[in-house]
This record gives structure tokens, sequence and C-alpha cells, in this order.
């Protein structure tokens, strides 16, 4: 690794020398197309530092020396990181060899595509794909109106304003190709397009990329582009773990801020006022997905804008319209977003906790968390229709985003340098953990779910207070719960977290599972044969989320019938933040202790803080500076 690094430093001391001299000689046979060919005029410098590796390979080979001095050899690899995991859609999420390569820095203007290069899909296929991306992607989405979009896509129609062959609307047509293959399987991308799902992605994000290069992304100020970037975004993240997605996401931001998103402008019309609404709040949305996913801060704060939401809606409106429909006590296409969009104000303001005694108090902190649960409860979930999938998949993912809720309350990211720890028994912080590993195992078990799972964000906060639970519990009911859902979610987003599974993220998780590891061991455990989880003792389970919401009507398929059955009591709807009962009850929380399992969390974070330039000192757990 020495040697390695010295040659890095060496290519940079040349006149021109090429930086890709020091990438893999498999990995350069492997670019079919660089910057250079593109643009065959291009100074070195651009291939030195915008289209080369070197960066990332500096920091690779750096923090593997790193790696390499700690004392990190007190356990073999966790027992369950050897299982072969692939991502939702059968494939693995690690960017192929032919994915580093970038066009989106390109300057404007020096891209040359050969005429007939890039080939637009048969009719039929580009038909068959678009009806998937309506049903995979923008059912989820929902930043676009399918009226317009429709007529753009089957019929050739102008796109808000622009013609169908302008460069933005170029770009559109091909990453709504690309997001229609990132929610199909691999037998659908065989059967289609007669290729596999992963050389689907990449031909479509080569020439989704080269596209973006054309429109001018870097300079645009075109709302079309925005909508297309901000789903090429959202789409890739589900292909490719680096650093990537994070980053360009700055751009899309920045892009926004600069076309004036912020803020609404009464003078536009209902129909662009909507659509702005819908494509800003879900920038948001990837915003702060994208830091939590990373272990950074969001970029766009509260304060920021005063955007309202969009409204409650199913696609009956149109160009035409002069007042946008907005419905309430009912499912509407909208219900998903809406939920999404409300859990992300939530989340972000439970990020950052300033806990003093004449301040902030955790039992506040914890009825947010429950009010929010009874908010989508009662906006959005008990309105769904079990028998329909993606209602039955909106249910799923709501339980899943609540007990989150519930779980950065107790346990958050950051806090200021003047607070004090939560006073909770450390049973009532694993449990938490368990219900959101829980709901978060439970968006696997509906095999017609499948072409939604690829929107799901890997799940390391709660395995990682799980585990730090697991250091002080143990032989108990609640552990064995406990360690059969994190075995789980361990080795299913092991090969799917950021930067991998060598990156500063997982490092630490993986040393706290050992460390768990050992203390139940120590404690003369041994396995027990189950292939499904204990049964948790009834007095824990009043401290916690509820799991699921009555449906108004259908009933589950039978291909659902292994699975934990979706009741509910509806007596629950109407209780609200009392549903918990214990914890409710004023000066319930002064009978905790203070939690044992706080220091292996306090632990933790400062691991993800360690000197790697994606994060930031004051935002994990190290008491620097409080974070305005």
């Amino acid at each position: 690794r020495i040697s390695k690094l010295e040659s890095l430093v060496e290519s940079l001391s040349g006149e021109g020398g090429p930086a890709d001299a020091v990438v893999e000689p498999d990995a350069q046979e492997q670019r079919e197309l660089n910057c250079a060919q593109d643009k065959p005029d291009a100074t070195p410098a651009v291939n030195r530092f915008v289209a080369s590796s070197f960066w990332s390979v500096l920091s690779t080979e750096v923090q593997g020396l790193r790696d390499a001095l700690e004392d990190d050899n007190d356990g073999d690899t966790p027992e369950s990181g050897s299982k072969d995991v692939v991502s939702p859609s059968g494939t693995s999420a690690n960017p192929s060899p032919s994915l580093e390569y970038d066009m989106l820095v390109c300057p404007p203007g020096r891209v040359y595509v050969m005429p007939g290069a890039l080939q637009d899909l048969p009719p039929e296929a580009s038909d068959a794909l678009f009806h998937a991306f309506m049903d995979g992607v923008e059912r989820i989405l929902k930043i676009f109106n399918r009226p317009t979009l429709s007529a753009f896509m089957l019929h050739g129609a102008d796109y808000l304003g622009q013609s169908p062959d302008s460069p933005s609307n170029l770009a559109l047509k091909r990453i709504v190709w690309f997001g229609a293959v990132t929610a199909m399987s691999d037998q659908e991308c065989q059967k289609l397009l007669g290729k596999s799902r992963i050389e689907a992605l990449d031909n479509h994000r080569r020439l989704v990329d080269i596209s973006l290069a054309q429109a001018e992304l870097l300079n645009t100020t075109d709302f079309a582009l925005l909508q297309a970037f901000c789903t090429y975004l959202t789409c890739a993240r589900a292909s490719d773990s680096s650093r990537r997605i994070w980053t360009l996401t700055a751009v899309l931001v920045r892009l926004a801020a600069a076309t004036g998103m912020y803020h609404e402008d009464s003078s536009r019309s209902p129909f662009d006022r909507e659509l702005r609404r819908r494509l800003f709040h879900r920038i948001r949305y990837l915003d702060v997905f994208l830091a939590t996913d990373r272990g950074s801060r969001p970029l766009i704060a509260t304060s920021d804008f005063s955007v309202p939401f969009p409204h409650a809606n199913n696609d009956d409106w149109d160009e035409q319209s002069e007042k946008i429909p907005h419905y309430t006590e009912c499912h509407t296409e909208m219900s998903f977003a809406l939920m999404a969009f409300t859990a992300v104000s939530v989340g972000d303001s439970l990020t950052h906790v300033d806990v003093q005694l004449s301040g902030t108090t955790w039992e506040l902190r914890h009825k947010v968390a429950l009010d929010f649960d009874a908010e989508i409860r009662n906006k959005y979930l008990q309105y769904c229709d079990v028998s329909d999938p993606f209602q039955r998949f909106l249910q799923i993912t709501g339980c899943s985003i609540s007990a989150s809720c519930v779980l950065r309350a107790l346990r958050p990211l950051q806090v200021a340098t003047t607070f004090t720890p939560p006073r909770l028994d450390s049973n009532f912080v694993l449990q938490a953990a368990i219900e959101n590993l829980r709901a978060s195992e439970r968006m696997y078990e509906d095999p017609e779910a499948e072409r939604w799972q690829w929107m799901i964000w890997v799940q390391w906060v709660p395995v990682a207070v799980a585990l730090a639970g697991l250091c002080s519990v143990r032989g108990t009911p609640l552990a064995e719960q406990a360690w059969y859902y994190v075995d789980r979610q361990y080795a299913r987003w092991m090969p799917l977290i950021a930067d991998s599974k060598e990156g500063m993220l997982w490092k630490p998780i993986e040393r706290l599972y050992r460390k768990a590891l050992n203390y139940r061991n120590a404690g003369g455990w041994r396995p027990v044969a189950a292939d499904k989880p204990m049964e948790l003792d009834p007095s824990l389970q009043k401290m916690t989320m509820n799991e699921t919401v009555p449906a108004t009507t259908g009933a589950i398929p039978d291909t659902m019938t292994g699975a934990e059955p979706l009741s509910f009591d509806p007596t629950m709807m109407s209780q609200g933040a009392n549903a918990l009962d214990y914890v409710a009850q004023p000066g319930a929380w002064d009978t905790f202790s203070i939690d044992p399992s706080w220091g292996d969390w306090e632990q933790i974070m400062t691991d993800f803080a360690g000197p790697n330039d994606q994060f930031e000192t004051s935002f994990f757990f190290p008491n620097t500076t409080t974070y305005q």
C-alpha cells in the first residue's frame, strides 16, 4: 500500500503524465469511453483531476493503511457477513467498473457524439419502459403530471413548452428509460431488452450522462431538465453506492436555488406551482435521506425555504386547470409522497438535539415522533386497501418510517456541547431498535412489492443502535429477538452500505458487532434453532410503536401467508401518543437510570466522525461546536 501511495504521488510530478497510469490495468481496459476520446483537444489537467480516479484510489489506500494499523484483529469476520446478499432487484448494488467514468463534469460543448451513436429505442420498447417507469418509479416520486408526461413519451408531444427533440427533453426521455430499468428485475430486462439488468443500467446510464452533458446541466434553468436530473439521482443511488450521487445532489440543490424554487411565486399558473412544489420537496427528501445515508448534514435547512406541500390529489389536472384539486379522508396517488415529505420535516427536526434542563427534553422529542405516527396513520395509512400491492407497500413503509422517527428521537446523530443524556432503560431503546428493524424486514416479505423495493434506504442506524444495546443486554427474550433481526439486517445491508463495507460507515458497525458478539458469547450463549423471532415481553410492547394499521377494504393475498398478519386494534388510531401509556405518564422518564448502551452509541458516533473529508466533526457525536 505504501508503494502504491508513492507511485500515486509521483504521477503528479510529471508534465502531463496521464493519471490513468495509476489505475489497475483491468480497470483501464474496462473503460469504453473517456473524456480524452470525446474531446481530443482537452488539456491534461482535465483527465488528471476531474476524469481520473486518483482521489478515490488515494482515499482507499490511506484508509486501508489506517485499518491495517488499528488493533482490529480481535475476532473473525462476523458470521452473518459471509452470506451472499444481493440488492432487492437481484443484482449487486455496487457499481460496475464502467460506472467510474463520468460525463457530467465535461465542459459544455466539448462532448462530440458521432452521428447515429446514440440511438433511441424502438417505439414498442420505449412505450413498455415508460409504463414500467410510471408504475415502479413515478408512483413513489410523484414529481410529474401523468397526462403531460404521457403525451410527450407516448405521442411525441411538446413537453413544458419545448419540442420533444430539445436537449432537455431528450435527456428526460432517456432518464425515464433508466428509471424503468432500475425498478425492473433481471428477468424483465432480459425479456424486454435482451440483456441483463446490470448491462441495461450501464448502457442507459452512459446515454443519460451524455445527454445531461449535451443539455449543459451545470448551467441550466430548464425545469424539465431539473425534473429529469432529480429522477436520475433518486434512481441511480439504488445501483451506485459511491459518493457520486451524494456529490451530484449538491449540484441539484444549487440549481434549484438558482431557479428560485425555495420560495413560491404566486404569479405562476396553478400547474407550474404544483409541479414546482412536487419537485422541491422531492429534492429536499433526496438531500435529507442521502445525508442520513452517508452520515453527513443536509444542505437545505428548514429556515431556507417557504414552499408548501403539494396537494393531495390524483392525476386529474393538467396545464389548462385553473385549480388544483385537493382531497382529504381518502387514499390518493400523492399519499406515499406526502407521507415521505412529512417524514423529512419531522426527521430533520429530530436530527439535532440540545437537551438541557431548561430547554428541550427527551420526552418532548419522543412526543414529536409519536405525534408524527398518529398523523400519518390518520391521514394516510388507515385508508390503505391491503389487497392493492402498492397501498400495502405504502402501509408497511409508513410503519417503518414511524419506527425510525422514534429511534431518531432517542438516538440523535447530533448533540450540542452541553446536553444531558437520556434517562432510559436499555431494554426500552433496544425495543425501539427492534421495532425499526422488524418494520424494515417486513418491506421485503411481499413478493408483489418487489418493483418498489429499489427505493428502500440502508437502515444502518437501527442496526448500530441495536448492537450498542446488545453490548449490555444478553440472555433475555428481548436480546434473542434483537439478534434475530440484527443478523438478517446486517447481512442485507453490508454490500449496500455507502462506500461499501470498506467505507467509514461500516467499519465502526463491524467493530461494534464483534463487541456485542463477544459479550453474548461471554455469557455462555448457545445458538437456538429457530426460523422465526421469539415473542417479546408484553410489558415492553406498550413502550414502542404499534406495528401495523387496519385496512379499510380487501384482504392480504396468499403470497404473504408466511409473513406476520397485518392486524391492528382500531382503537389505537384515536389514541395517538397515548398508546404509549407508560412513557406518556408524567415523571415516567425520571424512573429510568442512565442507559448503559449510551456509551457504546457515543463511541460508534465518534468512530463515524473519523478523519474523512465527507464527515463534519460537529455533525456526529464529538463535542466540538454546536450545529446551527
